[in-house]
């Protein structure tokens, strides 16, 4: 039988940096999101998203169309 999961077990572990914050992925995490303070393996870094009210997504696309 395979293992339960438990997400408030899952949640302590990806911010203690234990896990990648990727659920299921197993992967020693690498970096740490700046942004959202989460620890992701390098597979999962560069492809994570975050979720916003609208106004913050249009805010963020301007934020990264300046540094362009």
């Amino acid at each position: 039988m395979g293992e339960v999961f438990n997400p408030r077990d899952w949640k302590a572990n990806t911010s203690g940096g234990l896990v990648c914050a990727s659920i299921f992925c197993r992967n020693r995490p690498t970096n740490q999101c700046p942004k959202c303070s989460n620890y992701y393996c390098s597979e999962h870094a560069q492809t994570h998203e975050h979720r916003f009210g609208s106004n913050s997504i249009q805010k963020e696309k301007d934020d990264l169309h300046k540094m362009r």
